[in-house]
C-alpha cells in the first residue's frame, strides 16, 4: 500500500538474522580507483523485488481500516532486507568480474532477472560520480562537501 509503513520492530527482534556480508565502503571505493568513465544504475523497487519465502507471508501481516494484508515481496523495514538483497545481487552477477567492462552485459543480465531501472536516476558516460557521500573521478576519491555541509547545522 502506497505510503503505509508497518512497524516491524517486534518481528525484527524475533527474526533469525541472515548474516550475509555487505560490501565495505572502502573496498567498494577501491574498486573504482583508476576508472575514467562512470555509470550509475538505480533499480526500481529494490527490496520489493525479493519474494517472501512461501509460507512466511503471515509474518508481514498488518491491518488497516480496509482489511488484513500480507506482503508477498520483502517490504522496507525488515532487518534482513539489506543482506537478502545483497545476496540476490551477488547471485545475479556471480561469475562476472567485479569490474564489468560492458554495460550492455549488465543491462541484459538485469532484464533476464526482470529487474528494471529508474532511468531518471541513472547516469551514463560521466567523468565523475557521486557515490555514498563521495565524489569519484579519474583524479581520485574525495568527500562530497555538499553532503558534509547538508548535515552540519550551525548554532543560531
Amino acid at each position: 500500500m502506497e505510503g503505509f509503513d508497518p512497524d516491524y520492530r517486534v518481528l525484527n527482534s524475533q527474526m533469525v538474522k541472515f548474516a550475509y556480508p555487505l560490501p565495505l565502503v572502502p573496498a567498494a571505493l577501491e574498486e573504482l580507483r583508476g576508472a575514467h568513465i562512470f555509470i550509475k544504475l538505480d533499480l526500481r523497487s529494490t527490496y520489493n523485488l525479493i519474494r517472501i519465502r512461501r509460507g512466511d507471508e503471515w509474518k508481514t501481516a498488518f491491518i488497516t481500516p480496509t482489511g488484513h494484508y500480507e506482503y508477498l515481496v520483502m517490504p522496507y523495514g525488515l532487518s534482513n532486507a539489506p543482506s537478502v538483497f545483497q545476496s540476490f545481487m551477488n547471485e545475479i552477477f556471480r561469475g562476472h568480474a567485479p569490474q564489468v567492462d560492458h554495460v550492455k552485459q549488465v543491462l541484459h543480465r538485469l532484464r533476464h532477472y526482470h529487474l528494471y531501472l529508474k532511468l531518471e536516476k541513472c547516469e551514463f558516460h560521466q567523468s565523475t560520480a557521486q557515490f555514498l557521500g563521495y565524489i569519484i573521478s579519474p583524479d581520485g576519491i574525495q568527500m562530497d562537501c555538499a553532503k558534509v555541509e547538508a548535515g552540519h547545522n550551525p548554532a543560531p
